[in-house]
Order: C-alpha cells, then sequence, then structure tokens
C-alpha cells in the first residue's frame, strides 16, 4: 500500500490539456520514486510515456483497470 496517493482523480481528465499534465506530473513522481536508479534520463522518459499513453488510451475508451 502507498503511504501518500496521487491526488489526481479528476473525471474526464483525458479531455483537458490541463489535466494531463497533472495526471503526467503525477506518474513522474511515483515512478521517480519507484523505478532503479540505473534508469537514466531517456530510460526514464521512455517508462513514464509508455504508463501515461497507457492511461490515456485506457480513459480515452472508458476502460477501467483496479490497483
Amino acid at each position: 500500500m502507498l503511504a501518500e496517493q496521487p491526488k489526481v482523480l479528476v473525471q474526464d481528465w483525458y479531455k483537458d490539456t490541463q489535466t494531463q499534465k497533472m495526471v503526467r506530473s503525477a506518474v513522474e513522481k511515483v515512478l521517480d520514486s519507484n523505478l532503479p536508479e540505473s534508469y537514466d534520463r531517456v530510460l526514464f522518459r521512455e517508462k513514464c510515456d509508455s504508463v501515461f499513453y497507457l492511461m490515456l488510451d485506457y480513459a480515452s475508451h472508458g476502460r477501467k483497470w483496479a490497483a
């Protein structure tokens, strides 16, 4: 269980650029604190992109998942 959960629970967040930026920032913070130090900037950016675009795809198609 995460001690602190990001507070970006906004319905239809994927429809607004500003809320997309908030979600993207939350993804980066979570990955920054959980990925190994050995990840360089390029690999870190690739992982952030992968997670964010997966979330964006799920949200825009009405798919849901549980964590």
